[in-house]
């Protein structure tokens, strides 16, 4: 596999913020979308790593959290956890246990359950 040239894109993450609405409340943080790597570039932690250097970023930018309509798998293993058990509920129609969240620092997200209000371009 050659190295790709500075020109070459093989890995893209964005974040946008997203808003969840409690009864009493409005919190803002960042939803993942897309995180996607070239096939070729797959299997070598370049997700992970891009990952891992989004939510460094979210945390400096001062975001609570990262949401992610993902795999339950491959967002478990990087400590994401369903947002339900944050009574966290997504507006999108996403099965069930595919909404996932997590905190970017401790108790970021207590006391803040509601519904994850997305952007239009998501809808």
């Amino acid at each position: 596999m050659a190295k790709p040239s500075v020109d070459h894109v093989v890995a893209h993450g964005l974040l946008s913020p997203v808003t969840i609405r409690g009864n009493w409340h409005t919190t803002t943080i960042v939803a993942l979308a897309p995180l996607a790597v070239d096939p070729e570039w797959q299997g070598q932690a370049i997700g992970s790593q891009l990952l891992s250097e989004l939510e460094t970023r979210a945390r400096q930018a001062g975001f609570g959290a990262v949401s992610v309509v993902g795999d339950t798998t491959y967002y478990g293993r990087r400590g994401y956890v369903m947002a339900e058990d944050f009574a966290i509920h997504n507006t999108l129609p996403v099965r069930m246990g595919n909404s996932l969240i997590k905190p970017l620092t401790p108790g970021a997200l207590a006391h803040v359950g509601g519904m994850l209000e997305y952007p239009a371009p998501f809808k």
